[in-house]
């Protein structure tokens, strides 16, 4: 790790060049069908999403808006500005804390991307299902190697601020812009890329729009971009670039470009098994382990302990208030979660319905008992190891430890696994779609590189068009 040296080359230049450059033809097949179940597994969660709360209110008034009819709502089946679709439906796919994670760097990589790439797919159509497996891979590795480059954490949320340049980087590949208009795109993202923790820490609603605004301003660079609007070349390595004027100067510019092209990060993201915040789940792998293999319940529970790493506590370590208990405050709350997952052997989104979380006295009581601490680890983006301690209430202390967590790549879910809570998640949905929809988007998705127009997709996720 160096300091910026300001006698290299420009890295947005490189980068551009690069997302300009790459065909469906350069990546290679496991990529092509990771890419497919990353999106089938943010459609999922989209649906799902659609109920969560805030987001029909925010879908309702960007639909009051009005404007041109581009692109498809998910779910609601109106039509909306891209721009304006692709930020709602990134709303949708990360509200509920069930959408994908690159446990390196702690990124949420499509859900903005592939709204974006969606949304401008519909608006320039028709677009082939192989550019949009190319848009999501070049957008969801570009994101993930600038996550990367952090030397450090930063109050900065890197799933949005990053996002802004993997949502511009997509949309640009599906209007097969050129390395000069690419690199125009990712400089006018720049002038409005933002999103920091201050959401998490005081469990904001907002904190599932920051991902939205990624989306839409990816989209809408590139609409300035073809009227001819310039954006700045070395935003991340210049005097005031990204690096300096963000992260103190602190940034690995040899991780960005480490196997560039050969490389696909893409394939590196985690599945999520459990809806929320990823900090959570090497915890309640832990405790599953310990109650699962000793056939335990909450009334056998004394206290549990867990220790953690510097993020997992900074994110979801802060003690159970029953009093303020919300459904952003459950998704990042490890007391909450771990009580859950001991008391039901499991989680999914019911867990999380706020009428729900108040509603099981003895979940409530056990997440009284969980203490986390935090190890004395390096400050940085691990989320492992996780040490979960159980001490029951005849005497005895039993230990569990997670050191590579559930739906990572070395701990993978498969397609049917993912098809299968894609299904679930749909049950969630406002209004449910009928079985032969899901049915009909599980077969484009997964024979995706064949597919024409991918606008198919998007009205298979969506019903009648709903009343703005």
């Amino acid at each position: 790790m160096t300091d910026i040296d300001p006698r290299r080359g420009d890295l947005a230049g490189e980068l551009a060049h690069h997302v300009a450059h790459t065909r469906y033809a350069d990546l290679p097949e496991n990529v092509v069908e990771i890419t497919k179940k990353f999106i089938l597994d943010t459609l999922g969660t989209s649906l799902a999403g659609s109920s969560a709360p805030g987001c029909e209110v925010v879908a309702r008034l960007i639909s009051e808006e009005g404007g041109r009819p581009q692109s498809t709502l998910w779910v609601r089946g109106n039509r909306l500005p891209a721009a304006n679709a692709a930020l709602v439906n990134s709303m949708f796919a990360h509200a509920i804390e069930f959408d994908d994670t690159h446990d390196a760097t702690t990124v949420h990589a499509n859900a903005s991307v592939v709204p974006a790439a969606f949304a401008t797919a519909e608006r320039c159509g028709p677009v082939s299902g192989q550019r949009v497996i190319e848009a999501v891979a070049v957008g969801v590795d570009l994101m993930c190697r600038l996550g990367l480059g952090l030397a450090e954490s930063t109050p900065w949320t890197p799933a949005a601020v990053f996002g802004y340049f993997g949502a511009a980087a997509a949309s640009a590949k599906i209007r097969q812009f050129d390395a000069r208009q690419t690199h125009d795109a990712l400089g006018i993202c720049y002038s409005q890329a933002a999103g920091n923790r201050q959401c998490n820490i005081d469990r904001a609603m907002v904190k599932r729009m920051q991902l939205g605004f990624a989306a839409r301003a990816g989209v809408q660079s590139c609409d300035f971009v073809d009227i001819g609007i310039t954006g700045a070349r070395n935003i991340f390595e210049g005097t005031v670039g990204m690096a300096n004027l963000y992260f103190g100067g602190k940034f690995d510019r040899d991780r960005v470009l480490e196997a560039l092209g050969e490389r696909w990060l893409g394939a590196e993201l985690s599945i999520k098994p459990y809806p929320s915040a990823r900090p959570t789940h090497g915890c309640i792998d832990a405790a599953l382990a310990i109650v699962n293999a000793h056939d335990l319940g909450p009334d056998d529970i004394d206290q549990v302990t867990v220790h953690v790493t510097f993020l997992v506590m900074r994110t979801c370590g802060a003690p159970f208030d029953g009093n303020r208990i919300s459904q952003v405050e459950a998704q990042f709350s490890t007391p909450y979660t771990i009580a859950v997952a001991i008391a039901r052997r499991g989680l999914f989104l019911d867990d999380f319905v706020e009428a729900n979380i108040r509603s099981d006295a003895r979940v409530l009581a056990l997440a009284q008992r969980v203490r986390v601490v935090q190890d004395q680890t390096p400050v940085g983006p691990g989320l492992t190891p996780v040490v979960v301690e159980i001490r029951t209430r005849d005497g005895r202390t039993l230990t569990g430890r997670t050191d590579v967590i559930k739906g990572n790549p070395d701990r993978p879910l498969d397609f049917a696994w993912v098809e299968d809570k894609f299904r679930r998640c749909a049950r969630f949905a406002a209004p449910q779609p009928a079985s032969a929809q899901l049915d009909a988007i599980v077969a484009m998705v997964r024979h995706l590189e064949a597919l024409e127009d991918v606008s198919a997709l998007s009205r298979a996720m969506s019903g009648p068009p709903a009343n703005p």
